[in-house]
């Protein structure tokens, strides 16, 4: 196999020409191809300790790999052909290849003690797997013994069908100054830092690190598999000693606030014991119609099948009532609008009709200002067919003239000039 690194070389191209087509002559002869072995040399990218995607839990092991440890390598092995032509030997009894892949990861020759190397994670996303390496190196207050060293690290874990994989580091520096790992972290309001122990190889010494916790966010996963309210997502919970990355089974979380789109009428509440939109109105209930009585909707609804009954006219089922649906075809005059709630279904004022000023009767009310009493069309007497003392209701006349400042207010409670505002 040819080994490349099609991202980002850090060597002179003719110097990587003359390696790579000594390898690919190798490894050719060896019986080696790209998908056995991916290696990659030199320096990446920064990346977060935990990117996006499912987390792929792996074990680390160890084995003898002082061939190729003294260079900074980075390699994804798919098969143990791809093991052996790159460290020069079979892999131990507990790596089986039909099942499993290998991650190796070395930071490189190192003139000191004290350095510590480890995966920080291992995700997948779609196609993509996802590792992010970490390298601790000792602070200028840390004592370190003067030796050389080569720190590398070997993972196993399930073999990942279709992936490629992409590297990224997370490096820090251990200052052995005791500090508050916090005293550098901002959290944004409502959340807290928290002192946590970074995912590390077993006796390593991996420095504390700060993270922003949700206060009071509420528990989820667990062995009960306990689930968050709306759209709260479970993730692990930095401040126990469950590691899920790690092999730990059964790890409690706590609840994180995915946002999600909410109608104006109810916003988004990112409260973790929430999670939703709140306060949703519950819909209007149904306007009911038909049936043996024949109920009409009102303005232009129209009546069609209720489908929580067990009633179908499509089926020979008559007398079947029915529920309201508007129908939002309907033109409308000018300053009106339609209303389709199903109690409505017609057209309506923009604005509220003033009230109703009542006039006449057998007190005799009189209107106010240049109002004049007419017949209420909404009761049963009618004066015209032989109603005594009817109630009114009052109409404003706006043929009154008004002083010049003054304007004409026609609603039925006024019917006089006033000032103009």
């Amino acid at each position: 196999m040819l080994r490349t690194d099609a991202r980002k070389r850090t060597f002179d191209i003719g110097i990587a020409i003359v390696i790579g087509l000594s390898l690919a002559a190798a490894l050719g002869a060896a019986g080696c191809t790209p998908q056995d072995l991916e290696e990659f040399f030199g320096d990446v990218k920064n990346g977060p300790a935990q990117p996006p995607g499912t987390a792929v839990p792996f074990q680390v092991f160890s084995d003898d790999t002082s061939a190729i440890s003294a260079k900074e390598t980075r390699a994804l092995i798919r098969t143990s052909q791809g093991y052996v032509s790159l460290f020069g030997h079979a892999p131990p009894a507990g790596v089986d290849f039909s099942t499993e892949w290998v991650i190796y990861y070395s930071a490189g020759t190192r003139p000191t003690g004290g350095f510590d190397v480890s995966i920080a994670s291992l995700t997948r996303a779609g196609r993509e797997l996802v590792a992010v390496t970490s390298l601790v190196s000792p602070g200028p207050n840390c004592i370190e013994p003067q030796i050389v060293t080569t720190p590398n690290v070997l993972i196993k874990f399930a073999a990942q069908a279709g992936a490629s994989v992409q590297f990224f580091k997370n490096d820090s520096v251990n200052d052995c100054g005791g500090n508050n790992p916090c005293a550098a972290v901002t959290c944004p309001v409502g959340s807290m830092c928290v002192v946590v122990a970074p995912p590390c190889v077993p006796g390593a010494r991996c420095p504390l690190q700060g993270t922003c916790v949700v206060q009071n966010a509420p528990s989820c996963g667990g062995i009960a598999a306990i689930p968050c309210p709306g759209a709260g997502k479970c993730v692990d919970d930095p401040r126990d000693s469950c590691d899920p990355n790690n092999g730990g089974a059964d790890c409690g979380g706590i609840c994180q606030c995915l946002p999600i789109p909410c109608p104006s009428n109810a916003p988004f509440n990112s409260d973790p014991a929430v999670c939703a939109c709140a306060n949703i109105p519950p819909p209007p209930p149904p306007v009911r119609c038909g049936g043996f009585a024949g109920i009409k909707c009102p303005g232009g609804g129209k009546c069609v099948d209720d489908p929580s009954d067990s009633c179908d006219p499509n089926n020979g089922d008559v007398d079947c009532s029915g529920i309201c649906q508007c129908i939002e075809n309907v033109l409308c005059i000018v300053g009106d609008v339609f209303d389709s709630s199903p109690s409505v279904c017609a057209c309506v004022p923009k604005t509220p009709p003033p009230p109703v000023v009542h006039c006449g009767g057998i007190a005799g009310i009189q209107c106010p200002g240049g109002g004049h009493c007419v017949d209420d069309p909404s009761d049963g007497c009618d004066p015209n067919n032989g109603g005594a003392d009817c109630g009114g209701i009052c109409q404003c006349v706006e043929t009154v003239s008004c002083i010049i400042g003054d304007v004409f207010d026609s609603s039925p409670g006024i019917c006089a000039c006033v000032p103009k505002r």
